[in-house]
């Protein structure tokens, strides 16, 4: 948070770490929020800046603008409609429209949307929830569960190759130690041959 004028008007850093080889994004936006009475509605828009006299971007970052538009309606007594509008500019990258789209734009945005209908789906309790709800929590909870495996997952590989190469480390280390074990050994019989010969033929 960069700056707060007031619960409506707020100024936001948001950088986003995508996995490589995107960098890094560097967004700062102007949050506004309003409730129109008029459309029984709330709006909040996100505006995007080209720069804050707080921000502090690093020269590895890509400054990128984001613009976000929600409107929060009541559909029917008792629930919420959520409608979400999304248009970035990614600002100046060597990869392609499609590549940064696919892994980094469509994620932001469906993560987005997930996080809005997860946060009024916690309002509710047990009895209000129906089938479709059932089915909605059950797919979050199994995508959950399998992000933390796939986490785990590569947690032990990365574990694996740790003590692999800490293996190999110590054999490489022992074989070291044997040869010159072996090169003392060698090197101790030539000089005992050299001393015997020294005095069966002494000068």
């Amino acid at each position: 948070m960069l700056e707060t004028r007031n619960k409506h008007n707020q100024v936001i850093h948001n950088i986003k770490t995508p996995a490589p080889p995107v960098k890094p994004r560097d967004f700062i936006n102007r949050l506004l929020w309003k409730f129109d009475m008029m459309e029984d509605a709330y709006f909040l828009v996100y505006v995007p800046l080209a720069q804050h006299e707080k921000a502090k971007r690093k020269k590895d970052h890509i400054a990128s603008m984001m613009t976000r538009c929600y409107v929060l309606t009541e559909d029917i007594e008792g629930e919420c409609k959520v409608e979400m509008v999304v248009k970035y500019s990614m600002g100046l990258d060597i990869l392609p429209l499609w590549y940064l789209a696919k892994k980094f734009l469509i994620p932001i945005g469906l993560r987005s949307a997930s996080e809005v209908q997860q946060y009024f789906t916690r309002l509710r309790t047990l009895e209000e929830l129906d089938y479709e709800d059932g089915k909605a929590l059950g797919v979050a909870y199994t995508l959950k569960v399998a992000s933390n495996m796939a986490s785990k997952s590569k947690t032990r590989q990365a574990s694996q190759l740790v003590k692999q190469g800490a293996q190999v480390l110590r054999k490489q280390s022992t074989m070291t130690r044997r040869a010159s074990r072996h090169e003392m050994q060698v090197s101790k019989k030539k000089q005992s041959k050299a001393k015997q010969s020294n005095y069966t033929n002494p000068t």
